[in-house]
């Protein structure tokens, strides 16, 4: 790899990362307006709530009902911590409620906008994100 190819993939991946933190930083706040501005018009979000958790059973799409989806599932949470972090190798974000792992969000980015999220809340699916010690499971 050239040396501008590896500007070029640091420089994507900086821009990744702005956007995720800029979809971060507008969850946290509960900003309308930051929000709109980071979701592509036609964004989509699935959630897997697994029947155990309150979440919508088909996929919502546009960016005002997606808004609303995220801030009202957010607001059921008070004091939530969001990290960022790569979800199957996807751009993503950790949702953590009291110390535990309560949502694993994985961002679609296309034209520095977010048009897919696929968000698993499933607590079922969530195990291994809330282990304590990943080395020792199955011990």
């Amino acid at each position: 790899m050239t040396m501008s190819g590896s500007s070029d993939d640091s420089g994507e991946r900086d821009r990744i990362r702005d956007i995720v933190r800029a979809f971060q930083e507008a969850c946290e706040a509960a900003d309308s307006t930051a929000l709109a501005a980071i979701l592509d018009p036609d964004v989509t979000i699935v959630i897997d709530g697994g029947g155990r958790v309150r979440a919508p059973s088909t996929p919502i799409s546009g960016s005002e009902f997606v808004g609303r989806v995220i801030f009202a599932t957010l607001a059921r949470l008070p004091l939530v911590a969001i990290a960022e972090q790569s979800v199957n190798g996807a751009p993503g974000l950790v949702v953590r409620h009291n110390g535990c792992v309560v949502g694993v969000a994985a961002l679609g980015i296309r034209f520095d906008r977010i048009h897919e999220l696929w968000v698993v809340a499933n607590p079922d699916k969530l195990r291994s994100w809330n282990a304590s010690d990943p080395a020792q499971d199955g011990q």
